[in-house]
């Protein structure tokens, strides 16, 4: 609990809650520590293992919430990978005690990786662009999809597909209008928990296309809406262009595409674009589908 305490206080005092120290060099060394506690001279199994480390990674994680006060959403976005490493430093340390026959306390030190990667190890955080597409076909004209996507609001919970990504804690949409102002068209979005940002519209070509990029301000997120650590336009994502495309199949059959480009800025792109990738792609499958009730009056 303590070493629990002291790691993660300092990930967040030094500003890397998402560097390789903690979320890699972390589980890791509590896997082989508590293997090494729970084990030495013990002929633990594979499956008595797989348990122990199972139940230590759901304590550590419903400590995060508690004493970091991490949300949902983060907590479940690091199970894997913690889970993953704990086990592999569990098996390291298995097979490192099966070839030493007596207590060894330097092993310990071990405990001391993460510390001193959070104190030392320099900020590797690399840039990452990426997209995601999603496309769906609606029975309707390509006009008639072009403004509804200009024109949606009140958006009822029966309309909202269901989607594993909202019971993970992100928010629903509620409403999408295109007004006109002094510096052009602007898309107003509105999302559950007071969530409001602005879409600058960059590029209009009814019905074929539309295209925006984004405005977050200080108050659209307000506090406790979303993660801190997934916050949209914070240090580690952001939303860069969403564009829709739209092809006519037939005068009464439209295939909508939408295509969002995001960035990442972490230590662990390779494992956090997997989940940017997921959550968009669902994200975007609500929201088409959220326009194909609204056109044809089903889901």
């Amino acid at each position: 609990m303590l070493y629990f305490l002291i790691i993660s206080l300092l990930a967040r005092y030094t500003g890397k809650m998402m560097s390789m120290s903690f979320l890699i060099l972390f589980p890791l060394s509590v896997g082989a520590i508590s293997e090494y506690i729970l084990s030495f001279n013990r002929n633990a199994s594979d499956g008595q293992i797989l348990k122990r480390q199972s139940l230590i990674v759901l304590v550590l994680l419903i400590l995060g919430g508690i004493v970091l006060k991490e949300g949902v959403i983060c907590l479940i976005m690091a199970a894997p990978i913690y889970f993953v490493l704990a086990l592999l430093g569990a098996f390291f340390m298995r097979s490192l005690c099966r070839k030493i026959w007596k207590p060894y306390k330097r092993i310990y030190s071990i405990g001391l990786l993460p510390l001193l990667g959070l104190l030392f190890l320099p900020n590797i955080t690399q840039y990452h662009q990426g997209y995601t597409t999603k496309s769906l076909v609606i029975d309707a004209s390509r006009e008639q999809v072009f403004a509804a996507i200009n024109h949606i609001q009140n958006i009822q919970p029966n309309e909202i597909k269901y989607s594993p990504i909202f019971t993970m804690g992100f928010p629903k949409p509620q409403s999408g209008m295109t007004v006109c102002t002094d510096q052009g068209s602007v898309r107003q979005i509105h999302w559950e928990r007071g969530i409001y940002f602005e879409e600058k519209i960059i590029q209009s070509k009814a019905p074929e296309k539309l295209m925006w990029t984004y405005r977050f301000a200080p108050e659209s997120f307000p506090k406790g809406s979303l993660d801190d650590h997934i916050e949209i336009g914070g240090a580690y994502f952001n939303l860069l262009t969403t564009d829709y495309r739209l092809e006519a199949i037939n005068p009464n059959q439209t295939k909508l595409i939408l295509r969002i480009d995001y960035r990442l800025s972490t230590e662990l792109n390779f494992y956090s674009d997997l989940w940017v990738q997921y959550v968009l792609r669902e994200f975007s499958d609500v929201v088409l589908h959220i326009y194909k009730h609204c056109l044809e009056g089903k889901t």
